[in-house]
């Protein structure tokens, strides 16, 4: 799946992530969802978006809009961490390509075309869940009053670590997301996007589905030469949409 570079993209898992995006209800989880909220439901709602979780999707045309939040995987007890997603999902294109039965309820990872649209340099939001902070059982007396006073440190300044994570998702989502979601909505700027950056034979399949042989041709041919490992696979798929490249 395309994803374009926004920010960080090393791979991160929302803790407890069900299908529809809802994790367990840790504090600190709870905290992020706060945070989510207040940033994002507001504008999202003004813009026609959906809630369900920490994804919000939008109907436009022939593509479905989504925007998530994701959580590390490693948030637990006091301190978290999250980023922000968004992709373009196209059901034509999903039938099209057929890996994947199409949805009316993509998730991020289902999209066709993604992002993360994080400001230049900020790879994570930080918060903090204030009060739950437990003693190191472990910890010697003088090092155990220490790690209290870094906790009670950090707590009081949760409420502006917090606020600050707020303010800049809203920012990140109309500085960034929102645009880009824009631009990608329609399945032509879509194909032209993965034929810039990936997967090439999706690409293919978008001419295809835009009624574009000769563009799906030269873009397919392109998939099987730059990937041959995946190449005997590919030509089933290019056979069975009526493709051919070179070795058929």
């Amino acid at each position: 799946m395309a994803r374009a570079a926004g920010g960080a993209l090393a791979a991160c898992k929302t803790d407890s992530l069900g299908s529809n995006g809802v994790i367990g209800m840790s504090e600190i989880g709870r905290v992020i969802d706060r945070v989510a909220a207040d940033a994002l439901a507001a504008p999202l709602k003004a813009a026609g978006y959906r809630k369900d979780g920490r994804t919000w999707r939008r109907r436009v045309g022939d593509s479905v809009q989504v925007v998530q939040v994701q959580a590390s995987q490693s948030n637990v007890g006091t301190d978290g961490r999250f980023l922000l997603n968004a992709g373009v999902y196209f059901p034509a294109l999903a039938a099209r390509i057929g890996l994947f039965s199409p949805t009316d309820a993509p998730l991020e990872l289902d999209c066709h075309v993604r992002t993360r649209p994080m400001p230049p340099g900020r790879d994570w939001w930080k918060v903090r869940a204030a009060g739950v902070a437990r003693p190191d059982q472990e910890a010697g007396r003088i090092l155990g009053a220490v790690f209290a006073w870094l906790d009670r440190r950090a707590d009081r300044r949760a409420a502006r670590t917090n606020a600050r994570a707020t303010q800049d998702l809203t920012q990140a989502l109309e500085r960034y997301a929102l645009p880009w979601l824009d631009r990608l909505v329609h399945l032509p700027s879509a194909r032209d996007e993965l034929a810039r950056r990936g997967p090439l034979w999706w690409a293919a399949a978008a001419s295809l589905e835009l009624g574009e042989p000769a563009a799906a041709a030269r873009l397919f041919a392109q998939a099987v030469a730059a990937a041959p490992a995946k190449a005997e696979n590919l030509r089933r798929w290019g056979r069975r949409n009526g493709l051919e490249a070179a070795g058929d």
